[in-house]
């Protein structure tokens, strides 16, 4: 037939691969198409031997050597008018001059712009413009966080003191703080039972800790008296109800004894609860460290001629206003150096850290910025449960959430309390006050009880040498003289009875009132030591980082075959997807209208759901 043509084509893509054209209309496809080399091998008498197979699969016999066919990949087939794109499968020689080729037909070549004749895309993988402009993640973003390997890098962040310097008198209570450099004291925190209030304490008296009436007492003190001078700064509150005059106070205190150090503490080891050792932050004013908390300083005598001492601050109370419950804390600011895995902010020890998803603190609309954190940790002293809250806010505004305005909390063990090994002489004398007392009355009762057996066997003896001399021994006179002893064991029983009535209620007597003078006891933990062998002494961040070659790996990748995605799309468009001329899509969709063949639906569709990197051809003018 007149017309049938068969046109040879050497295409920059094989039938499966991941590139194929994307032709935005016919006139596009065939400008293309004459862009490439070709041959055309059209029989001089215009008949085309071609037969149509199953599974859109095709074969012609064309009128040259299979040497010069194997040149080319593709295949154009003009018959009854009808145009064929196939790619070249295979070559057979039919006879020398004459090749049969097995051609499979392109169905992207065949229908043009074939994903405008879809609808509602629901996307799965893709490239898309904006993630084109940086390579970062937003968590309420459409495509889905990669995963990747990560190097950790431990940062000591520029950390601040700030205490409170002021009470501004008025209706709301205001308060003003000020920032000094942060720096770690080695301190002991002691806490002492009620008992401790002894004219051997300077300054002692009941107290209230964070507004909260205690039953023991809170001592800070620095260790570094030990070795030499420390010069301390610490603030005074005046007051508990009203507003709260605020007053400091310096000191330097010269080096203690280590003997007398110990001997204070051996001294009144009974009303040691409990000590945590742990480097205490302080604000770095000048020459002094800053304590923490409101504190009178105090000096503990280990003697009544007050020669043996060591320097002590004991924590008062604070007010009650909200601002002011908490006369310090520490805090900073901390720029990421990736948008990519976690960050842990870490307080005190390695068990007790924050973690957080960094991909979390910020938002979308971000344009890929990395994320901003403020931190700040307050320091809570407690017997029973020393603490140390978190507050973590985003300074990406906004961030996920509404995280701008929100704030994450945490709350942070400080360390387990040491019980303390109580000096044995001491803690006998002072559970014990009453131990004479209880063994004078232990004492009278035996002595009661000796009586009153030695009585006993008197009688019984008397009586059974009176019966026998009587009845002259027999078993009847055996018999007689047993039943008159158990009368008189029973009349010796009953008297030894009261004896232990009497003694009994003496001696509970001195029970309760040994009982009512010992001094209160602690709960022991196990593991305080270790705690403080493997604590960091100053918060830090340790945060993870993309290997360099993960990163670059991932980010070319996503370049050319995107990313996983959440996207609704109505209607397709390559403006959201293309860049550079090329996009990679996969998604499932459903047909718009009926304009394909069973067999280009099957094809194109697999295409569809598999996912494809198209480049776009568009006709030039």
């Amino acid at each position: 037939m007149t017309g049938n043509q068969i046109i040879l084509y050497r295409v920059p893509w094989a039938l499966d691969s991941q590139y194929q054209p994307y032709f935005r209309s016919d006139a596009a496809r065939t400008q293309y198409f004459s862009t490439l080399p070709y041959l055309d091998v059209t029989p001089p008498n215009g008949n085309v031997n071609i037969h149509l197979d199953y599974n859109y699969e095709l074969q012609v016999i064309i009128p040259i050597d299979v040497t010069s066919a194997e040149k080319y990949n593709f295949c154009k087939v003009i018959y009854n008018e009808q145009e064929y794109y196939s790619n070249i499968l295979d070559y057979k020689q039919v006879s020398v001059g004459h090749t049969e080729l097995q051609l499979k037909r392109h169905a992207l070549s065949e229908c043009v712009d074939y994903l405008s004749h879809f609808k509602n895309f629901n996307v799965r993988r893709a490239t898309f413009v904006s993630q084109n402009k940086w390579q970062g993640y937003m968590k309420d973003s459409m495509w889905h966080k990669p995963t990747f390997r990560y190097n950790k890098r431990v940062f000591e962040p520029d950390i601040k003191f700030r205490y409170l310097s002021n009470v501004i008198d008025t209706d709301t209570h205001e308060v003003e703080y000020t920032d000094l450099d942060c720096v770690f004291e080695n301190c002991l925190i002691l806490y002492l039972g009620a008992a401790i209030h002894t004219e051997n304490i300077e300054n002692a008296k009941p107290r209230n800790i964070f507004g909260t009436p205690v039953q023991y007492e809170i001592y800070i003190i620095p260790l570094r008296q030990l070795t030499g001078s420390i010069a301390i700064r610490n603030t005074i509150c005046q007051g508990d109800m009203e507003l709260t005059p605020i007053t400091s106070a310096n000191g330097t205190y010269d080096k203690v004894s280590l003997d007398d150090f110990v001997e204070v503490l051996d001294k009144y080891s009974p009303q040691i609860l409990g000590y945590k050792h742990i480097y205490l932050p302080c604000g770095k004013d000048g020459n002094f460290s800053r304590l923490p908390w409101y504190t009178y300083y105090t000096k503990i005598y280990a003697d009544d001629a007050k020669s043996k001492f060591i320097n002590a601050f004991v924590v008062t109370n604070t007010s009650y206003f909200l601002n002011d419950v908490n006369d310090c804390y520490i805090w900073y600011d901390y720029k990421c150096e990736s948008v990519w895995g976690n960050i842990e902010i870490r307080s005190y020890s390695k068990d007790t850290s924050i973690i957080l998803d960094k991909t979390e603190l910020t938002g979308s609309n971000q344009n890929g910025s990395l994320c901003e954190l403020h931190v700040e940790h307050y320091y809570f002293l407690d017997m029973n449960d020393d603490e140390i809250v978190s507050y973590i806010s985003s300074k990406n505004a906004p961030s996920i959430i509404e995280m701008g305005t929100k704030i994450i909390s945490d709350t942070t063990d400080l360390g387990d309390s040491i019980s303390y090994v109580l000096d044995a002489e001491a803690n006998f004398e002072a559970q014990n006050r009453y131990y004479d007392a209880m063994t004078r009355s232990v004492r009278n009762h035996k002595q009661d009880l000796g009586y009153i057996e030695a009585g006993e066997n008197f009688m019984l003896a008397t009586q059974q040498i009176g019966m026998g001399m009587k009845y002259g021994g027999g078993l009847q006179a055996a018999g007689n003289s047993m039943g008159v002893g158990n009368i008189i064991r029973g009349i010796g029983n009953l008297a030894e009875v009261q004896a232990d009535t009497f003694y009994y209620l003496q001696q509970r007597e001195i029970y309760a009132a040994n009982e009512k003078a010992k001094p209160d006891q602690g709960r022991g933990a196990g593991n305080g030591n270790s705690r403080y062998f493997e604590a960091v002494y100053n918060p830090r961040i340790i945060e993870e980082v993309p290997f360099d070659e993960d990163l670059k790996t991932w980010q070319k990748n996503t370049e050319l075959f995107g990313v996983e995605l959440t996207y609704f799309q109505e209607t397709f468009s390559t403006s959201l997807w293309e860049i550079d001329g090329n996009f990679f899509f996969q998604a499932d969709a459903i047909v718009n209208d009926n304009v394909f063949t069973t067999q280009q639906y099957a094809e194109l569709y697999k295409r569809l759901t598999g996912g494809c990197r198209y480049f776009i051809v568009e006709e030039s003018t």
